[in-house]
């Protein structure tokens, strides 16, 4: 399940408006939003005064469950050899 919902999260590369010279690899809060709505805080109208938040601690639990999920997946499938 909580595979499920890490792979419907999409990575992005992107560069904010105000600094355009710096390239970041991260998510799109609005995108995650529709995902995993607890990780983001929704913003404003005005994204330079009101921008919308990722908190990216609140990803880990969920990447945590994905390895565990994984690591099941994996053993059972080493157990059929």
């Amino acid at each position: 399940m909580a595979l499920e919902t890490l792979e419907k999260i999409r990575v992005k590369r992107y560069r904010f408006k105000n600094r355009p010279e710096k390239e970041i690899i991260g998510f799109i809060a609005q995108e995650l939003h529709k995902v995993l709505p607890g990780a983001v805080q929704v913003g404003g109208k005005d994204p330079s005064t009101a921008p919308w938040k990722i908190d990216y601690l609140q990803i880990i639990p969920l990447m945590i469950n994905s390895i565990k999920e994984l690591h099941a997946r994996v053993k059972k499938l080493e157990s059929r050899k």
